[in-house]
């Protein structure tokens, strides 16, 4: 079944009774024509010549009534003429000549829409006037001889009339008609234009435009609510009812305004079905009888029919629609309808496919339809119809929804099938689309109405989920949404009961394996240990020989149905002290335990902290490979750190985590940014989270890349005390219960620090691409003759307060040099400083003359044409990058500040510079500082503790034998960070000059 796709405005006069009907009319290119004359004087007398060419495009009108319109709006016009205009003219004998070709002439509405006035109809003429207009197209011209000499400008040009501006119709004329469902409008006007407003000398192309376009209305053959003969009997009346007279005679029918039907109370006419409300009659039978003077005017046929529950409509004896019933012929008046009608679709009209309008036949013309019960004891039914000549009816959207799961439902497991029915009623469904919130999860096609999808990697939280259904009209209907809450598939949960070894023997090889007999082991739920009084099992610490044990032995065994549905695990510990994990024989986790094979007496590194005992800290992934189809086990061995140990923990989650969504939005709410702070202060930090699929676990704080500590309960608070001077870039973090991720946007504080040089500051700059060598860094220089302005400075990007040159687009100057003065009344009181630059590209800075700062620029010695390595981009554009250095640099009085910025390419699009200059106050304390973690430990100590190096010793008895550490370390500007690898040898570690 296929659905019209003629234009909808078509149908508009049908519904028409005080508001305008928008009809689109197409030009006749036949009949219709641009006449374009050009008349030009250069001086020697007047020459005009013309040429035609025929028109295509469109009109758009609005009229007020169907039939007999009393008024009329263009609402828009475009008409391109399909051939070029070609002009000559000739003056004295040829000795003066201008030759012009105009192509692909456009002339069109340029202020289409609503807002175009009605004007009067009278006696089937109008006349609109002040019509505004635009012109497209090209006039190429050549000025001959003494034309050329006598006009001012080009002897010849290719001219872009869209360039020549809005015009304006003083009068368009036309006439309407409709006869015989075809509305015809015919316009007939003149327009002038210049050929060249710059150049009025080469003359004015005068136009006059010639318009016929028609196009086919709607005509209502039967309306709703027409009268229809009808019979409610019960009796079968075969196929003969569908004939028209004298084949069937209906006269002794009753008669009857639709709608027609019961049940609903919203009937015309209530029909009969009889004295038995359990034995209703299945079928109806209608007849209707208009008149068509003349078939051969229609283009088309388009019916709808409102119909409860099965229908068959027939015109002059011919099957032309067909809903909710059997595919048979002629199905038996017994023959129940396919599915019973209810809801909405009682009331609505449903459009069926276009129906050739050859049945059509000129006179009497017959319409028959008859309406089958889906059950003998149906409560209601209902009848009505509408046929449209030359028409189209909108489209009826489809109908979706979600079977499977139910609302509000909660499930189990890591994945979801949702099921939906969906069904157009006057056409197809070609696509239906799965949606978790807002986002696309899936889709299905096929003929339905069962359609379905599985979304494989559901993490716990609460879901959304719609179904969208597009049919071939691409209508489209959105389901009502379904909520589901999906639990955590955790394999183990947190106090899951354990098998375990506490004896002091060591037990065989296998013992991690998931083929393991362990039936002789003791259980007992999670928490195990001993010492804290949270213990969910107590073990024992000595064994039955009076000997401490060093080691303990755990097993849990789990069931997978199939491995390839899960996707990732993750595996959540706590322990005191040392913890080695297997999955199925293979090691997954090692944390605070030396390297190679555990014995029974390998003793952890170090003690487990007060938060380690009884806290998850550690979250890893489990390789999802180690799993098997049915039994698989996690085996797990803790290690005591010493044999004078007084406590031991232990408890394990393990979750399949195959998807999730991070928490979002995650919102740093205090510190306000760029706040201060004095030197060891305490800060109140805190945060909001939210997570769209779960919940926030926890929220951790850092100041740049370190992890300052977390809190897990809102409105998640935390105090950093002792902050050290400088700039701090804080973030806070947000944790799922999946574990997933989600940062919040950065807040800048300062701690112990003054602004020596602010941002958005006035500074010197020179712009003119030159080589400065070396002098131009030092305070004594002369910059007077530099150019003065506020940062930001830059070009090419739209937010620059000062904008400088940037030389040649196609050979920028590489470097711009710029210098600030600032006073320092004491340097002794300053401890340290730092810069935060903005740069694109590269940058290098200097303090009376010293470099203290560089970068995204190369090592070594730079000049004028050195390049920035990397180009800058995107945020970074924008970002003040900080870093820190010495005091050493400053002197009493006036300091200078002198700063180059680099371009990466001779053609790069944008600079940007601007500075921001801050001093430390009070000693910054040169303290180093050692977090372990699993395979490496990290090192830091203050930026802005600045003279000192990470340096190390493999003994510290006398004489120590101090060296500087190769490595570099990384610096956000607030901390110096190394990473160690967690391997021999031991080395000790400190910060020296």
């Amino acid at each position: 079944m296929h659905k019209s796709l003629l234009p909808f405005a078509a149908i508009a006069l049908l519904s028409v009774v005080a508001n305008a009907a928008q009809v689109r009319v197409p030009v006749n290119t036949n009949t219709s024509t641009m006449r374009l004359e050009l008349c030009a004087d250069p001086g020697i007398g007047q020459q005009c010549d013309n040429d035609t060419s025929p028109l295509s495009g469109f009109l758009t009108v609005a009229l007020d009534q169907h039939g007999n319109p009393t008024q009329i709006a263009l609402r828009n016009f475009d008409l391109r003429a399909t051939e070029p205009f070609n002009l000559e003219l000739r003056w004295l004998f040829g000795l003066a000549s201008v030759d012009a070709v105009a192509s692909g002439l456009r002339i069109y509405h340029s202020r289409p829409g609503a807002a175009n006035p009605s004007v009067p109809v009278t006696g089937n003429a109008f006349t609109f006037t002040a019509v505004p207009f635009l012109v497209e197209g090209t006039a190429n011209y050549v000025l001959g001889g003494l034309a050329c000499g006598a006009v001012a400008g080009p002897c010849s040009s290719n001219l872009n009339l869209s360039t020549l501006g809005e015009n304006s119709i003083d009068t368009l004329s036309g006439t309407l008609q409709i006869g015989n469902g075809i509305l015809t409008v015919n316009l007939d006007f003149t327009f002038s234009t210049p050929l060249d407003d710059s150049n009025p000398g080469l003359g004015v192309m005068d136009g006059r435009v010639i318009v016929h376009a028609s196009t086919p209305i709607s005509l209502a053959l039967v309306p709703p609510n027409s009268d229809w003969k009808y019979l409610d009997d019960g009796s079968n009346q075969g196929a003969g009812y569908i004939l028209p007279p004298p084949q069937f005679d209906d006269t002794a029918w009753p008669v009857g305004p639709a709608q027609l039907g019961y049940g609903d109370g919203d009937e015309e006419t209530v029909l009969s079905f009889g004295p038995n409300a359990a034995t209703k009659p299945i079928t109806t039978y209608y007849r209707h009888h208009f008149n068509v003077p003349d078939a051969g005017i229609y283009t088309n046929l388009a019916l709808r029919v409102l119909s409860d529950d099965g229908v068959i409509v027939y015109l002059n004896g011919t099957e032309v629609y067909r809903a909710n019933m059997p595919a048979d012929d002629f199905p038996s008046y017994l023959a129940p309808a396919t599915v019973a009608v209810g809801g909405a679709a009682e009331t609505v009209f449903f459009a069926a496919p276009p129906i050739d309008p050859f049945y059509l036949i000129n006179g009497a013309n017959l319409i028959a339809a008859e309406i089958h019960q889906s059950a003998a004891n149906s409560s209601d039914i209902s009848f009505d119809l509408e046929l449209l000549g030359n028409g189209v009816f909108p489209a009826s959207p489809p109908a979706i929804a979600i079977t499977s799961p139910t609302n509000n439902s909660s499930l189990t497991g890591s994945s979801i099938t949702l099921q939906v029915n969906a069904n157009d009623l006057d056409g197809l469904v070609t696509l239906v689309e799965f949606y978790e919130g807002s986002t696309k999860i899936g889709e299905a096609t096929g003929a339905g109405p069962g359609y379905s999808f599985t979304w494989p990697n559901a993490c716990a939280g609460a879901y959304i989920f719609t179904a969208r259904a597009t049919d071939n009209d691409n209508l489209i209907t959105v389901s009502a949404p379904v909520v589901v809450a999906v639990t955590r598939p955790s394999l183990i949960l947190p106090g899951a009961t354990w098998k375990y070894l506490d004896n002091g023997t060591v037990p065989a090889a296998a013992w991690r394996s998931n083929l393991f007999n362990d039936a002789a082991w003791l259980s007992g739920p999670a928490q195990l240990g001993f010492g804290d009084g949270d213990e969910g099992t107590v073990l024992n610490r000595t064994n039955a020989n009076g000997t401490t044990n060093i080691s303990f032995y755990f097993r849990r065994a789990f069931t997978v149905a199939n491995p390839a549905t899960v996707s990732m695990l993750s595996m959540r510990v706590m322990r005191d002290d040392g913890v080695v994990v297997y999955l199925n024989g293979a090691e997954v986790f090692r944390n605070n335990m030396p390297a190679g094979t555990p014995t029974a007496t390998t003793l952890a590194l170090t003690n487990a902290t007060t938060f380690e005992e009884s806290n998850f800290t550690f979250t890893v992934s489990v390789p999802t490979a180690l799993l098997v189809s049915g039994d698989n086990a996690i085996a797990a061995e803790v290690h005591q750190s010493s044999i004078g140990s007084s406590d031991l923990s232990f408890a394990l989650a393990l979750e399949d985590t195959s998807t999730n969504r991070p928490p979002a939005p995650v919102v740093l709410a205090g510190p306000p940014n760029n706040s201060t702070y004095p030197l060891g202060a305490s800060i109140a930090l805190g945060a909001t989270a939210t997570d769209p699929d779960g919940l926030v676990r926890r929220v951790e704080y850092y100041a740049g890349t370190n992890r300052l500590g977390q809190a897990t309960i809102a409105p998640y608070s935390f105090v950093w005390n002792n902050a050290p001077a400088g700039l701090h870039q804080l973030t806070a973090r947000a944790y799922d219960d999946c574990d997933a991720a989600g940062s919040s946007a950065p807040v800048t504080v300062r701690v112990g620090t003054f602004t020596m040089v602010p941002p958005g500051t006035t500074w010197r700059y020179l712009d003119n691409g030159s080589d400065q060598n070396t002098a131009w860094r030092a305070r004594t220089f002369n910059d007077s003759a530099w150019t003065t302005g506020t940062a930001q400075l830059g070009y090419g990007d739209t937010d620059e307060i000062t904008l400088i040159n940037g030389g040649p687009t196609t050979n920028r100057f590489i470097t711009t040099y710029f210098r600030r003065t600032f006073e320092v009344t004491d340097p002794a009181i300053v401890t340290g400083l730092v810069a935060r630059v903005l740069r694109d590209d590269g940058a290098v800075g200097y303090i009376n003359g010293t470099e203290v700062f560089r970068s995204n620029m190369p090592t070594g010695a730079v000049n004028h044409l050195t390049l920035a390595p990397l180009v800058v981009g995107g945020a970074d554009e924008n970002t003040f990058f900080p870093v820190a250095f010495a005091n050493s640099v400053l002197l009493p009085g006036l300091n200078v500040l002198a700063v180059e910025i680099h371009q990466q390419a001779t053609n790069s699009s944008d600079v940007s510079f601007d500075l921001e200059l801050v001093g430390l106050v009070g000693p910054v304390e040169p303290r180093l500082t050692i977090t372990p973690g699993a395979g490496t430990h990290q090192l830091r100590w203050p930026s802005a503790a600045a003279g000192f190096r990470l340096q190390f010793s493999a003994d510290i008895s006398s004489p120590a034998n101090w060296q500087h550490h190769p490595g570099v370390p990384a610096d956000d500007g607030a901390w110096k960070t190394i990473l160690l690898p967690n391997t021999p040898p031991a080395r000790f570690y400190r910060l020296g000059p």
